[in-house]
């Protein structure tokens, strides 16, 4: 799960860097249910909603120099632990991706 939330983290830096005053969010919360909701935030350009679920693809990246498997391992960990990944909008104006085990 660290290395899960290392590469949210990193994508957010990295959508932030031409941003003025950059944004990097990380909130941690657990529900009545027991389960983990981490999301990073950011204020960065956003997703486009056509392209949310692409960005979770093996391989399929929109950063130069990008490998494309950060998201996509995030999800698989995600899923082995009976949890989900998905990518929102965020407060902050740019992109939320929420985790929750």
């Amino acid at each position: 799960l660290s290395q899960a939330v290392l590469n949210l983290l990193r994508n957010a830096v990295r959508v932030t860097a031409d941003v003025a005053e950059p944004v990097v969010v990380l909130a941690i919360r657990r529900d009545r249910n027991g389960r983990f909701h981490i999301e990073v935030r950011d204020n960065g350009p956003g997703i486009d909603p056509e392209r949310r679920e692409d960005i979770f693809l093996p391989f399929y990246t929109t950063h130069k120099g990008g490998s494309g498997v950060g998201l996509s391992f995030a999800r698989q960990v995600a899923l082995a632990h009976g949890g989900s990944l998905a990518a929102l909008d965020s407060p902050e104006g740019g992109a939320m991706l929420q985790l929750v085990v």
